[in-house]
């Protein structure tokens, strides 16, 4: 019985044991019929399915990219080799020192060109066919020119045997003639007569020669046939070639030759490379065939011209011609690394950034730039691999401030870290590198959390320059042999890192205003420009509506200090409640703030009427944010910083009048509410908490810690009630941690001070006890009338302390 019934001692504890199991059982059977549940759920949403797209446009890029750059060798002339390189199929490739030889002998081989002066040949031409006339009739040497006998050395011999080539009409005959035409086109024409210079490079050369007369076929001679034209035994030279003519003439021509000696052809250097370059063209390329486990290169040699050759050879002929398995076993590989990193940081964003994935177009922008550098890192390796690591390094950096600047530094470390894998991994780097990557990174986005002034850039940058610049130095050390060079090339690998470093920082300048816009964020730089007091809406604001000006510059402090307490964005949410009630410029008189201690206009209006010039506020303020280009983070604050809160003092005037007959409309909540929205950030509703408590203390009557600190947790309590929070991340934590800043912030605001006694003496008494000149309603009443928040109800629990009998939700 006791068993059975779970009475007495021995039943007990079987039976508590039992229990325990069963509720565990039934737990773990919830958790996964939840888990379950969860999943359904999110498959079924539409951003489910555009992040997964999203997602294969990626994968799809970055495999590409990776395919492509397989097939480059990445190796650089005079750069020592981290590992040894050997043929993985059997290859040729052009040799190009023996294909440089067979052109150089063929350039050598190539004929000279040589042009005859045509005028010369034309001249001489004239003048021996002449000369039988011009000794016709005369009987002796006495009779003939001077200048006849000086050309011709002109003898009696040689007067006699001219004038045998004249007939006795005096014509000469065509004997003369075709002799002296031989002697020209045969013999001189065949035996050119050059400069010295161009004899003595021509003379032994192997090249024949080729001569060109314009208007006859060229001819081809070699280097014996060339004549010097300043050569010592010209005369005896020249000899060979008049052996045609007569002995009393031969020395006749002889003399007219050197009466006016000169070349017969001229070098025609164009003609003759042009010449050698068709030769050179002409010889067919040489390869060379190289099996399976050749060794290109070793491990430490320093790699030449030949060696670059043969491996970028070796890879363009190995993707070109491998076997079809090896590339697509490789390719599937590089797939696989790209979709494993992929689905796992997809895993992370959607646990840790889910919004994000609610932004499918920044997202798209992340992912075309991430590629987008993947490939032009590669394509710049690949071009110049000398600067690998510069090319290697800098977009790594580059992606970790954008996405700092667009994400926040929990997102940056990780698509930086994702986005060295890819580099790593593309350019064949160690997993050294990777590790350099990653303290480049994490020092780069670890001094930019918040970029306040130009100047937290230029830190950034110089800190990171000496991580990248150590840890390239050290990475050579690594993997690198101890050979001659390695200190230099430690060095030229460490300034690329530092150099990369600073260019990321000095590009980020110039950068930054387009990311802003791209992304739709506001950093740190651009808000302080924006909270100098000199901006023309702050100037405005504090002109034609000084009170909201002063109201919104404590609200900026109390919501400022609130936001730092938890973490969130201290600056923009300073910045965001300087902002957040500039549509009261539009009629600042409906606003008590600013009215001076004058008639409360709305007074004369209905509820119904005020309650549009109150709600107006915020589409006024929107419309000015919008035409002076306030960024967008900073118009959520003015949107958001009544949310959809009731405005409850004119919603219970007009309940009022509609109860005691004076209208006959109907009278609904709904429509009584701000338009919204609610406050998507932490920022915002730290700014919707501390505009409602900075209004709600300055119209309490005695501002006491107590009284503070409750009207601050009732005010919270109301807004977390009402689900103005619904909306963004702000855990209840998080709000009991703002509520306790609020409280500090507004006790040390509103501490009390000894009143200084008059001429008749008074006892001294707290400045908040001397009375105010209304009554706390009343100044309840006029700040529900100044901000449509209707927080008056919250003001009025906290003067009924003794009647705090409601029960509260546990803020913390």
């Amino acid at each position: 019985m006791g068993k059975a019934g779970g009475t007495g001692k021995p039943g007990s504890k079987p039976a508590r044991s039992a229990g325990k199991a069963g509720r565990r059982d039934t737990r773990r059977t919830l958790s996964l019929q939840d888990r379950g549940f969860k999943w359904r759920v999110q498959l079924r949403k539409p951003e489910t399915y555009t992040a997964a797209g999203l997602g294969c446009l990626f994968v799809l890029g970055v495999t590409m990219v990776i395919w492509w750059v397989s097939g480059q060798a990445l190796v650089a002339e005079s750069q020592i080799a981290r590992e040894t390189a050997v043929a993985r199929a059997p290859f040729k490739v052009p040799d190009i020192d023996a294909t440089k030889r067979g052109q150089d002998q063929a350039r050598e081989r190539a004929d000279r060109i040589y042009v005859a002066y045509s005028e010369y040949f034309e001249r001489l031409r004239s003048n021996l066919k002449g000369l039988p006339a011009a000794v016709a009739g005369k009987a002796t040497v006495e009779e003939l020119t001077a200048n006849l006998v000086t050309t011709y050395a002109m003898t009696q011999d040689a007067l006699t045997a001219l004038q045998q080539y004249v007939d006795e009409t005096g014509k000469i005959t065509p004997a003369w003639n075709d002799l002296v035409d031989r002697f020209i086109d045969q013999t001189m024409y065949a035996h050119p007569l050059i400069e010295s210079d161009r004899y003595q490079v021509d003379r032994l050369a192997p090249a024949p020669i080729q001569l060109r007369l314009e208007g006859r076929p060229s001819r081809t001679i070699f280097g014996s046939q060339l004549i010097d034209v300043a050569g010592e035994s010209i005369e005896r030279t020249l000899a060979p070639l008049v052996e045609e003519f007569e002995p009393s003439l031969r020395p006749r021509v002889i003399a007219r030759l050197q009466s006016d000696l000169q070349p017969t052809f001229w070098y025609d250097e164009p003609s003759t490379l042009k010449a050698q370059e068709e030769a050179a063209a002409g010889v067919a390329q040489v390869y060379s065939d190289y099996e399976t486990g050749h060794v290109i290169y070793r491990r430490g040699d320093r790699l030449t011209a030949n060696q670059v050759a043969l491996a970028q050879q070796e890879y363009a002929q190995y993707t070109a011609n491998a076997p079809r398995v090896d590339i697509l076993v490789s390719r599937f590989g590089s797939f696989g690394v790209t979709l494993l990193t992929t689905i796992l940081f997809a895993g992370y964003l959607g646990r840790f950034h889910p919004v994000t994935l609610r932004k499918p177009i920044r997202i798209l922008i992340m992912i075309l730039l991430m590629i987008g550098l993947l490939a032009l890192t590669s394509v710049a390796a690949a071009s110049t691999p000398r600067a690998l690591l510069l090319y290697a390094f800098f977009p790594t950096l580059m992606l970790a401030v954008v996405s700092t600047v667009a994400y926040g530094q929990r997102f940056a470390l990780v698509i930086g870290l994702l986005y060295a894998i890819f580099v790593c991994y593309a350019l064949r780097l160690p997993v050294g590198y990777y590790a350099l990557f990653v303290g480049g990174i994490g020092t780069n986005v670890y001094l930019l959390r918040e970029i306040r002034d130009r100047d937290r850039l230029v830190m950034a940058g110089a800190a990171t320059a000496v991580v990248a610049a150590l840890g390239s130095m050290i990475m050579c050390f690594a993997y690198l042999p101890a050979v001659e060079g390695l200190f230099r090339t430690a060095l030229i690998d460490g300034l690329s890192g530092a150099a990369s470093a600073l260019l990321v920082g000095v590009f980020t300048l110039g950068i930054l205003s387009t990311v802003e816009r791209v992304f739709n964020v506001t950093t740190g730089l651009t808000l302080v420009e924006l909270r100098d007091p000199k901006q023309y809406l702050l100037r405005e604001l504090q002109q034609r509506a000084p009170g909201t000006y002063n109201h919104s510059l404590q609200v900026a402090n109390l919501a400022e200090a609130g936001a730092a307490a938890i973490g969130a964005n201290s600056l923009l949410t300073y910045v965001g409640a300087l902002y957040h009630d500039i549509g009261k410029m539009n009629k600042p008189a409906y606003f008590i703030e600013n009215q001076e201690g004058g008639p409360n206009r709305h007074s004369k209006l209905s509820p119904a009427m005020s309650l549009l010039i109150i709600v107006g506020h915020v589409k006024d303020g929107i419309e000015m944010a919008r035409e002076h280009g306030l960024p967008k983070p900073l118009r959520h604050f003015i949107e958001a910083h009544h949310g959809t809160t009731l405005v409850e003092y004119f919603y219970h005037v007009a309940k009022e009048k509609a109860a005691s007959g004076e209208t006959n409309d109907q009278v609904e909540e709904i429509e009584y509410r701000y338009p919204g929205p609610k406050p998507r950030t932490r920022e915002a509703a730290v700014l919707m908490l501390s505009d409602t408590l900075e209004s709600a203390t300055r119209a309490m009557g005695e501002p006491t810690p107590s009284r503070i600190e409750q009207l601050v947790r009732s005010l919270a309590e109301k807004r977390l009630i009402d689900g103005q929070f619904d909306d963004c991340d702000l855990t209840l934590r998080e709000l009991r941690i703002v509520e306790d800043s609020l409280i500090k912030s507004l006790c040390a605001v509103h501490h009390a001070r000894v009143s200084y006694p008059s001429d008749q003496q008074q006892p001294a008494t707290n400045s908040a006890a001397a009375g105010p000149s209304e009554s706390d309603g009343a100044k309840s009443n006029r700040t529900a009338a100044q901000n449509g928040s209707a927080d008056e109800t919250g003001r009025a629990r906290s003067d009924r302390q003794s009647e705090g009998d409601e029960k509260r939700l546990s803020a913390g």
